[in-house]
């Protein structure tokens, strides 16, 4: 389920028909909690935009004030053709309630034109002006995408961005949008984990394992999770493992 500032809800259910009967998975729409006005934005077996395939399933969305809205999911095409060996083919969705969607990203199996082509398995995310996924490209590196742009890429064997510290990336969790235009993300690198915030220009590093906070080593770092990991204030909340074995949440805020 996501929820905006202004209380409206968007979610993921299996639904029935007047008679009771299964009808598959829809994505709901609630207005400001109003139950009475509950309405359907897209289901299982409907065309996803663009394609001559259809949507399967929903995975994680993130909802907006005034009802835009981004969601993920898998997606076959209708006359088969898909792949046989049981591998999921995603997409991700940006729409607004009312209006039809268009599909940013979708695995080139899906026959997707104007799309980038590729796969999103993690949480899609949305700021107040900006939306961001990270996106398995078909040579399976991955990179984090804001709105049309490629910020960073990771990259196990090869390639990858090099984080401001200079160590190569090889993997990240999801963005998190903060005030004025700031993403944060953590990315786990050849010598651990740092957690990275972006102004629009370059990324600066926040913290990262090795640092030192009230006087203990920090051995690893878990930041991203959930959406509202940053708050209007940049005041942000991550959890960090030191090296004497204790565990704490820490609160960052801005100088």
């Amino acid at each position: 389920m996501a929820i905006s500032d202004s209380a409206d809800l968007m979610f993921a259910s299996n639904y029935r028909d007047a008679d009771g009967e299964a009808e598959g998975e829809g994505l709901f729409f609630i207005p400001n909690e109003t139950v009475s006005e509950t309405r359907m934005i897209l289901s299982n077996n409907q065309l996803l935009p663009g394609t001559t395939s259809a949507i399967r399933s929903f995975g994680l969305s993130d909802l907006r004030s005034g009802g835009e809205y981004l969601v993920h999911g898998s997606a076959a095409p209708v006359e088969g053709g898909g792949p046989t060996d049981g591998s999921v083919l995603t997409y991700l969705l940006h729409g607004r309630v009312g209006e039809t969607p268009r599909t940013l990203v979708a695995d080139s199996s899906l026959g997707v034109s104007g799309a980038l082509p590729g796969s999103v398995y993690m949480a899609p995310r949305m700021g107040e002006e900006k939306y961001g996924a990270i996106v398995q490209s078909p040579n399976e590196d991955t990179a984090l995408w804001i709105n049309d742009e490629m910020l960073l890429e990771a990259g196990l064997e090869q390639g990858g961005s090099l984080s401001p510290r200079g160590s190569q990336i090889l993997s990240m969790f999801p963005p998190v949008f903060g005030p004025n235009g700031l993403v944060f993300v953590e990315v786990f690198t050849v010598d651990g984990a740092e957690i990275l915030v972006y102004g629009g220009g370059k990324f600066s590093t926040i913290l990262a394992t090795g640092d030192n906070v009230g006087g203990k080593k920090v051995e690893m770092l878990v930041f991203g999770g959930v959406s509202h990991s940053v708050n209007a204030q940049g005041e942000l909340v991550a959890v960090a493992e030191f090296d004497d074995g204790t565990s704490a949440v820490l609160l960052g805020m801005p100088l």
